[in-house]
């Protein structure tokens, strides 16, 4: 099975009914992207997404090690690329290492997302790994036509279903809150630590 089959047979076992479209989508990723001999930052990080996939089918822990071993590989060489980010934090979270995600990729997302911020620069999308309890809306992250509404389509998802309680830093709290303005509960949120830390400017 080649490497775009494995990815449409990922989608197919979670959405046996999804549309043609989709795997049309899947596809144009995988002819833009240079799999034996990986450059660019969208080819390490599709390569990384599978090894992921791979990793969650492993037959046992060895095998799956390996996979996250060589997906963390993938991600660190394509950091800069934001949907990239956010999979390394998925990827060091299911390693048992929630903290050095927050360390090792916030500065380098905030700084790609925020030089992009009312510019409208377009990047290109990427295969998508999302956890089991979020994976409902894989459909409509590989629908995204930017990598950038991609990256914040993802983090709000990660952000609030998965990370808020374990990760209340206000700087995470202003990225995502920048990123999907209208989501009522994170700037409630926001304001809380503001106020917990006694930073009234701006309430």
């Amino acid at each position: 099975m080649n490497y775009i089959d494995r990815y449409g047979q990922f989608i197919a076992n979670n959405f046996p009914h999804a549309g043609l479209e989709i795997f049309e989508v899947v596809e144009t990723i995988g002819l833009n992207t240079n799999w034996e001999e990986p450059q660019s930052y969208l080819d390490w990080h599709n390569l990384g997404v599978l090894a992921i996939i791979d990793a969650e089918n492993a037959p046992d822990l060895n095998t799956r090690h390996n996979h996250f071993y060589f997906a963390s590989n993938c991600f660190q060489k394509s950091i800069s690329y934001p949907p990239s980010s956010l999979h390394y934090i998925m990827l060091l979270d299911l390693m048992g290492e929630k903290t050095a995600g927050i360390v090792n990729t916030y500065n380098c997302l905030l700084q790609s997302v925020h030089s992009w911020l009312g510019k409208g620069e377009i990047i290109p999308c990427g295969l998508v790994f999302l956890p089991p309890k979020l994976r409902s809306e894989l459909v409509s992250n590989l629908n995204c036509t930017n990598g950038y509404s991609q990256a914040g389509l993802m983090l709000g998802m990660l952000f609030y279903n998965c990370y808020s309680h374990k990760c209340l830093e206000i700087r995470w709290l202003e990225l995502a809150v920048s990123l999907i303005p209208d989501f009522v509960l994170g700037l409630l949120k926001l304001g809380l630590e503001q106020i917990r830390r006694q930073q009234y400017e701006g309430l």
